[in-house]
């Protein structure tokens, strides 16, 4: 999916992937678009890290989806990001997030 837009970002309030309404938003990775044809090397690392970290999510069974947002010269990519409820679940523990687990399993 892609949003474009001229000066200003369309925002949307997004609770679930756009495209599947049983998956919710758990995280959001926000970047800019870099071209991955440059010659630079520290480009090149970053697209190679990049690629290599949303491999690992995938392997993961994270749930990937991208919107693409075009403003003025920029390009910004939203990675809407989804796993499963043990997931978040190890994440809080891991963070010590103090909450009520009640019907959550």
């Amino acid at each position: 999916m892609s949003l474009e837009t001229n000066s200003e970002f369309n925002y949307q309030l997004l609770t679930s992937f756009p495209n599947d309404n049983t998956k919710h938003i758990d995280y959001v990775i926000a970047f800019e678009k870099i071209d991955e044809n440059s010659t630079d090397s520290k480009i090149q690392e970053k697209n190679l890290v990049r690629k290599s970290f949303f491999d690992k999510l995938k392997e993961e069974n994270f749930h990937i989806y991208e919107i693409e947002s075009v403003s003025d010269s920029k390009t910004l990519i939203y990675c809407l990001l989804n796993c499963s409820k043990e997931r978040l679940l190890k994440e809080a523990e891991l963070t010590r997030l103090e909450m009520t687990l009640k019907n959550v399993v």
